[in-house]
């Protein structure tokens, strides 16, 4: 008796064992909602202060991306399609009271929330180009593409003007970033007409694998330059 009973429960737990496991491949293979995050971690200089930042990115699906931005005093979350256009963008900055949901609808831009302080309520018009605010990020993917010279909207989180912006590949250098060389694609963030004459940055990206390594640029015609390098990946 003990002998058949210890052989229908063995039986009984190889296949629970089974459908243990298939469930787990399957979880693996098409939930894409556990896929694991890639996070880079920045060191931003402005100021003559240092402070860190970090970018997690998760594809949550094939059609989605997930990007969330964390610094010492801010964060954006950023729902993004395949090629990094925004659909839906959630901005924080506690010291300024300001909490932001901005959703994009065809070629309208809803925005609510706080901002310093002032509840807001508006709607912002644009065109059919695509609307990139994690900058960073969605160049990355231009760079990886072949793209020399794009257009997009952005939202500027000082003022929440919307502005079209470029980017256009310059060169190929070496630079050194994190006590290392780096063998990277230079990449002007400009103003589109007129506009550009005042204002422009510049993002140094990862020639092997088109990572951002390096960002300079201040906020405008008197101000401080701010520079992001790549701490840790």
């Amino acid at each position: 008796m003990l002998y058949w009973y210890e052989n229908i429960r063995g039986d009984f737990m190889r296949k629970y064992v089974s459908v243990l496991m298939l469930m787990v491949f399957y979880c693996v293979v098409f939930n894409s909602d556990i896929e694991a995050s890639d996070i880079k971690k920045y060191k931003r200089t402005m100021y003559g202060v240092v402070s860190y930042s970090s970018i997690e990115i998760t594809n949550s699906r094939p059609d989605k991306v997930l990007i969330d931005f964390k610094s010492q005093d801010e964060q954006s979350v950023y729902t993004n399609d395949k090629d990094y256009n925004v659909f839906e963008w959630i901005y924080r900055k506690e010291k300024e009271n300001t909490k932001l949901k901005a959703v994009r609808k065809d070629n309208i831009i809803e925005v609510v929330g706080r901002f310093k302080g002032i509840e807001i309520s508006k709607e912002i018009k644009i065109d059919n180009a695509p609307w990139y605010q994690s900058a960073g990020t969605a160049f990355s993917e231009c760079i990886k593409s072949g793209d020399k010279y794009k257009e997009f909207w952005f939202l500027n989180t000082n003022n929440l003007e919307h502005n079209k912006m470029f980017i256009k590949k310059e060169l190929e250098e070496k630079i050194i970033v994190n006590d290392k060389d780096e063998y990277a694609v230079k990449v002007k963030f400009s103003l589109t007409g007129y506009k550009s004459m005042f204002w422009s940055a510049y993002y140094w990206f990862r020639k092997s694998d088109s990572v951002m390594l390096k960002y300079q640029g201040n906020k405008g015609p008197g101000t401080p330059i701010m520079v992001l390098e790549l701490e840790e990946e």
